[in-house]
C-alpha cells in the first residue's frame, strides 16, 4: 500500500509539471482534496493539544496553564494562515516538497507520518514549522535555492524545530522571562528582551545541528551544503543578476535618451557579518560555520544531490518564480516584478503571464503617478515618496546589482511619460498576442488612463520613424560637432513623442482614445451632478436602505470577534468567538431562507474535502477584496474578464458578501468614578454605571460586485448593547432585506 501511494504522489506530481506551459502560465492552485487542517474547526484542534497536555507528567499548575493558553492561541493563529488563501495544497510544488520530505525521511516512516508540509504564497524567503506538525515552505524561498538538496537542509532544520518541541519551549521560556522568574529575576526590561533573544538563537542554532543530524540519516549529498547559507543571506536581492537592457521596454521607434540610461551599476557588495544581539536568529555567518565545523567530523562520501529529480526541482523552482513575479505586483514592488519578469523573459520571450504583470505592473505606476489629476484633486500620498502604507520610492543610488539600471530609469520618468510608457508596452504585447484577452484590455486600460490624466490630444505623437539610437551614440567617439549635439539633446526632449510611432496607423488605436477622451469630457462636465445625485442618493439610504434588488449572493467570509476588556490576558475569547461565528452562520442562513434570497457559502468551515475548486474562488475573492483595501481608491482593475466571467457563470451571480461582529465588553469607567469621590451628591447617579460592564457591538457588512468591481452595500454600525440574538437578528435582517427588495420608485 505504501508504494502503491508513493507511486500515486510521483505520478500525479508529474502529471502537474509537465503539464505547466510557460508561454502560457497559469498561476498554481490548489487541488482536492482539501486536506481536514484547513476544514478542523480550531477548537477541535485545541482540544486535541490539550489531550497530549493531560498525559504529560511533570508540569507545574503554572506550566499547564502556560500550555493551555499556548496551545489555545497557536490553534486559532495557524488557522489564520491556514484559511488566508495563501496556502497551497495538493500543487505541483506542494506535493514536490512532499516527495523532497519523503525521502528525505525515508529510514524515519513515524516522524514522516505526523508532518504535513504547505507551500505559501510569499514572496518572502522563508519557511517554518508548528507545534502541530505543519511545515511552511514559501515559493519566494523556492524561487532562491540551487537545488534540491538545499532544499532538504531547510526542511530538516523545520522539522528539528517540531521534534525538539521549540514552539511550546520557546513560549514557556518567554513567560519565564517577563515574569522575571527564576534566572530572570530582577533584570530590566532591555535585558529581559536580550535575554529572550539569546534563548531563541539556541533553539536556532539546535535545529540546525539536530537538523543536520536528521540531513545526514538521508542519501542527500553533503558536497556544498552550506551554499545554502549563502543563498539565505542574500535572499533580499531578485533570484539572479541579469544585466538588464532597456530595449525590452522600448520599441523600434520609441527609446529613451541617453540621460535616462545608467552607464554602470553599483555591484553587488559582500554582506559584513551582522550583529545579532537584538536579533532572533543568529546570523547566517555563524550558521555556517557551525554546520562546517560539525560537517568535519560527519562528512560522509556519496550521496546524491538530487533524490527526487534535477528536472522536476528546475520545474518547481521556475514555476515559484513566475509567482514571485506577481506575488511582487501584490505588494505593489513594481520594480522588483518587472525586473524578475525581464529575467524570465530571456528563457521565455513568448510568455504572457510575464508580459501581462509587466503591463500590469505599468498602469499601476501610471495610475499612482496621476493619482490626483484623474482620481482626486486630494492626493493621499505622492507616489514618488516614500509611505508606510505603499513602498514606492525609486531611489536608486543604493540599489545593488542590475536591477539598478530600472530604477534609475523610473526615477527620471514625470507623470506623464510613466503613462505614455505603460501605454507604449502595453499595445507592443497587445499586437504581439492579438488573440489574448487580457493583453487586449491591458491596452485598453492604460490608454484610457492617458486620456484620462489630461492627455485630450495625440497630436503631439508622431507616426515618423526615429533615426536616433541613444546606445549607438553611447560607443561613438565623444568628439561632436555643434549641430550633432543640438540634435542630440533635440532628440532626448522630445523622444516620447515617438512612443506611438505604430500605433497611430491602427483606426482602433485613434477609435479608443477618442472615446475615452469624450467620457472624460463627459465625467467632468457632469461632476458637479454627480455630487448632486450622490448625495440624493445617500439620503435615501439613510432613509429607507440600499435596496439593491439581488436574488442570489455568495458568501465569502463571515467572522465573529468575542473580545473582553475586562480580563488580564487572552482579551480576544477565541472559543465564545467560534461558537459565536457558528451561531452568526446559521443566523444568515435562516433570515436570507425567510427573505427568499438564495445564497451560495464558499466560507472554507462550510465546505467538503472534495470543495477544492470552491476554496479556489474563496482564495481569489479574498485576495481581490485585499488587493481593494491596498489600492483604496486608486482605480486598478483586479480581476481579469475571464476570471468574472467564470465566477458568475459558476454561482449564477456577480455579489459576494463578507459580514460580521466585533462584540467588545469594556471595563468599567473607573476615572468616572474618582471624579465622582469628589462630588459625592453625583455618586449615586452614576454608580451602576461605573461598576457594570460596558458592551458595545460592531456589526458591518459589506456586498462587492465582481464585475464591476465596486462596493454595493457598506454597513458600519456601532451598537450600544450585547450581542445578543435579537441584536444579531435585527441587523442581519437589515442589510439582507436591503440586498433582497428592490428601490421603489
Amino acid at each position: 500500500m505504501k508504494h502503491f501511494y508513493c507511486y500515486v504522489i510521483c505520478l500525479l506530481t508529474s502529471t502537474l509539471l509537465s503539464a505547466q506551459n510557460f508561454d502560457n502560465y497559469q498561476s498554481i492552485k490548489s487541488v482536492n482534496p482539501i486536506p481536514s487542517d484547513f476544514l478542523t474547526l480550531s477548537s477541535t484542534k485545541y482540544q486535541n493539544s490539550l489531550q497530549q497536555t493531560d498525559t504529560e507528567t511533570g508540569n507545574t499548575r503554572k506550566e499547564k496553564k502556560y500550555k493551555k493558553d499556548f496551545y489555545l492561541t497557536s490553534s486559532f493563529i495557524l488557522d489564520e494562515l491556514l484559511l488566508s488563501g495563501r496556502v497551497l495544497f495538493n500543487d505541483s510544488v506542494t506535493l514536490y516538497v512532499n516527495q523532497v520530505a519523503d525521502k528525505l525521511l525515508q529510514k524515519q516512516p513515524d516522524l514522516r507520518k505526523k508532518l504535513r508540509f504547505y507551500t505559501v504564497k510569499s514572496k518572502v524567503a522563508n519557511a517554518f514549522a508548528t507545534d502541530a506538525g505543519i511545515v511552511f515552505v514559501n515559493l519566494g524561498l523556492l524561487a532562491q535555492l540551487d537545488n534540491e538538496a538545499q532544499l532538504a537542509f531547510i526542511l530538516s532544520h523545520e522539522i528539528s524545530h517540531y521534534t525538539k518541541k521549540h514552539s511550546i519551549t520557546g513560549y514557556l521560556e518567554s513567560q519565564k522571562i517577563y515574569s522575571g522568574r527564576g534566572d530572570y529575576r530582577g533584570l530590566s526590561v532591555d535585558d529581559k528582551f536580550l535575554a529572550k533573544m539569546k534563548y531563541s538563537k539556541d533553539m536556532e542554532t539546535e535545529a540546525d545541528i539536530e537538523g543536520l543530524s536528521l540531513y545526514l540519516k538521508s542519501d542527500y549529498a553533503t558536497q556544498n551544503l552550506t551554499d545554502v547559507f549563502e543563498v539565505l543571506k542574500y535572499s533580499d536581492l531578485p533570484f539572479e543578476d541579469l544585466e538588464c537592457k532597456l530595449a525590452f521596454l522600448e520599441t523600434k521607434d520609441y527609446r529613451f535618451p541617453q540621460s535616462y540610461r545608467l552607464t554602470s551599476v553599483k555591484p553587488i557588495s559582500l554582506k559584513k557579518e551582522e550583529d545579532d544581539t537584538e536579533s532572533s536568529h543568529p546570523n547566517t555567518d555563524k550558521r555556517k560555520e557551525t554546520i562546517v565545523d560539525k560537517l568535519r567530523t560527519n562528512t560522509r562520501e556519496g550521496g546524491k544531490v538530487y533524490l527526487v529529480s534535477e528536472k522536476a526541482f528546475q520545474k518547481v523552482r521556475q514555476i515559484a518564480r513566475f509567482e514571485v513575479c506577481d506575488l511582487y505586483l501584490r505588494s505593489l514592488d513594481y520594480v522588483n516584478a518587472i525586473y524578475s519578469c525581464y529575467i524570465l523573459l530571456q528563457e521565455y520571450p513568448n510568455s504572457t503571464y510575464l508580459h501581462k504583470v509587466i503591463s500590469s505592473s505599468l498602469i499601476q505606476m501610471a495610475k499612482y503617478a496621476n493619482y490626483g489629476t484623474n482620481s482626486s484633486k486630494n492626493t493621499r500620498y505622492s507616489y514618488r515618496k516614500s509611505s508606510d502604507d505603499i513602498p514606492t520610492s525609486y531611489k536608486y543610488e543604493d540599489i545593488e546589482g542590475a536591477s539598478q539600471r530600472l530604477y534609475y530609469l523610473f526615477s527620471k520618468l514625470s507623470n506623464e511619460e510613466m503613462t505614455i510608457l505603460a501605454v507604449s508596452y502595453t499595445w507592443k504585447i497587445r499586437n504581439k498576442f492579438p488573440q489574448d484577452r487580457q493583453i487586449k484590455e491591458l491596452g485598453e486600460i492604460a490608454l484610457q488612463e492617458l486620456a484620462f490624466s489630461g492627455t485630450s490630444s495625440l497630436g503631439k505623437f508622431t507616426t515618423d520613424s526615429n533615426i536616433y539610437d541613444p546606445e549607438a551614440d553611447t560607443a561613438q567617439a565623444p568628439q561632436k560637432s555643434k549641430i550633432e549635439l543640438i540634435k542630440k539633446l533635440e532628440s532626448e526632449r522630445t523622444y516620447e513623442k515617438y512612443a506611438f510611432a505604430e500605433y497611430l496607423k491602427e483606426k482602433e488605436f485613434t477609435d479608443l482614445f477618442s472615446k475615452y477622451v469624450d467620457e472624460k469630457k463627459e465625467k467632468d462636465k457632469n461632476a458637479d451632478r454627480r455630487r448632486r445625485d450622490l448625495a440624493s442618493y445617500r439620503k435615501y439610504l439613510k432613509k429607507r436602505g440600499a435596496s439593491l434588488g439581488i436574488d442570489k449572493v455568495v458568501i465569502v467570509n463571515t467572522e465573529y470577534y468575542q473580545i473582553d476588556d475586562r480580563k488580564k490576558k487572552q482579551k480576544l475569547r477565541l472559543l465564545e468567538s467560534e461558537q459565536k461565528n457558528q451561531d452568526f452562520n446559521d443566523r444568515i442562513k435562516n433570515i436570507t431562507t425567510q427573505l427568499g434570497l438564495q445564497t451560495q457559502w464558499i466560507e472554507p468551515r462550510t465546505l467538503n474535502s472534495s470543495d477544492a475548486d470552491k476554496f479556489n474562488d474563496y482564495a481569489l475573492i479574498k485576495d481581490w477584496i485585499s488587493k481593494m483595501s491596498i489600492h483604496d481608491n486608486i482605480d486598478v482593475p483586479l480581476l481579469t474578464k475571464e476570471q468574472k466571467e467564470t465566477f458568475i457563470a459558476k454561482y449564477g451571480t456577480p455579489y459576494v458578501c463578507w459580514t460580521g461582529v466585533f462584540s467588545l465588553r469594556d471595563s468599567p469607567p473607573w476615572p468616572k468614578m474618582f471624579w465622582a469621590l469628589g462630588a459625592p451628591y453625583l455618586l449615586p447617579g452614576i454608580a451602576w454605571e461605573a461598576f457594570a460592564p460596558h458592551p458595545e457591538v460592531l456589526y458591518f457588512a459589506t456586498v462587492f460586485n465582481v464585475e464591476d468591481e465596486k462596493v454595493y452595500l457598506a454597513e458600519y454600525r456601532i451598537l450600544s448593547s450585547k450581542d445578543a440574538g435579537y441584536v444579531l437578528n435585527a441587523n442581519i435582517y437589515n442589510t439582507f432585506n436591503q440586498v433582497k427588495h428592490k428601490r421603489k420608485k
